[in-house]
C-alpha cells in the first residue's frame, strides 16, 4: 500500500487490525468491539496521505421475538407476575465466520433501586447456527449465573416502575472458554475481543398493580 490508514472515528484510538483492499486503496477495519454502540462501522480511505473515498460498512446480525414488538411491552407471561417463562426469539443474519452466539439480558433501570444493572439471562456458546430460542425452553449453549443466583432465565420483575430490558446478542469468532455458572462481566470480558456483529431488542414492563 503506500499510504496512511485512518479511521473515520479516532476517539478510540485502538489497535487497527481488519485489512481489506480496494480500487480506492487499502483500508483497515477497526475492531466491531471498539463500536460496541452501533453495529454501522465508518471508514476513510487514504492513499498518499489524501483522502480517497468513505465507507459505511453495516452489520447484519438481528434479533427479534414474535412475542413483542421492539421497545414494545413485555407479554405477562415472560414475568414474575405470570408464568416467568423465556420469550421466543428469532436471530438472523449471523455472519459466515461466527463460532458461537451470546445472549445477555439485563435491566439497566434497576440501578436506581437495586444499585446495579440487573443481570436477567445469561447464554454463551451457542451454535451459530441458531435461528430460534422457543419459548420456555433451555438453549442450546451454556448458562451464565444472573444477578439472582440463577443459572437460569428470570423474567422482569421492576420493584418501582416501568423498565427497559435489553437482549442483546453477539457474534464472535471464537467459543468462550468458560464453564457454567460465570457471571456476566466475565463473560464480557471473554468476548470483548472477539465480536463479529452485535445487535439487541428493548422491551419494556411495569408490574402489575397490586389490589
Amino acid at each position: 500500500s503506500g499510504g496512511r490508514i485512518r479511521t473515520y472515528d479516532q476517539v478510540l484510538n485502538r489497535h487497527l487490525r481488519y485489512r481489506c483492499a480496494t480500487p480506492e486503496g487499502v483500508f483497515i477495519l477497526p475492531n466491531f468491539s471498539d463500536y460496541y454502540q452501533t453495529h454501522f462501522v465508518r471508514v476513510i480511505v487514504y492513499k498518499n496521505d489524501k483522502i480517497q473515498t468513505t465507507m459505511t460498512l453495516a452489520g447484519t446480525l438481528s434479533l427479534s421475538s414474535p412475542a413483542f414488538e421492539a421497545d414494545g411491552l413485555i407479554p405477562v407471561k415472560y414475568t414474575c407476575d405470570g408464568a416467568n417463562l423465556n420469550p421466543p426469539l428469532t436471530v438472523a443474519g449471523v455472519p459466515p465466520a461466527t463460532k458461537s452466539l451470546v445472549l445477555i439480558m439485563d435491566d439497566p433501570d434497576a440501578i436506581k433501586p437495586a444499585g446495579r444493572v440487573w443481570d436477567h439471562w445469561l447464554v454463551f456458546n451457542l451454535p451459530p447456527t441458531t435461528a430460534n430460542l422457543a419459548e420456555n425452553t433451555v438453549p442450546a449453549g451454556v448458562i451464565g449465573r444472573n444477578t439472582g443466583g440463577q443459572t437460569a432465565y428470570q423474567g422482569p420483575c421492576p420493584p418501582d416502575r416501568e423498565h427497559h430490558y435489553f437482549f442483546k446478542l453477539y457474534a464472535l469468532d471464537t467459543i468462550l472458554d468458560l464453564t457454567e455458572g460465570v457471571n456476566k462481566k466475565e463473560i464480557e470480558q471473554a468476548l470483548a475481543d472477539h465480536i463479529l456483529d452485535q445487535t439487541e431488542l428493548i422491551g419494556r414492563y411495569e408490574r402489575l398493580k397490586q389490589k
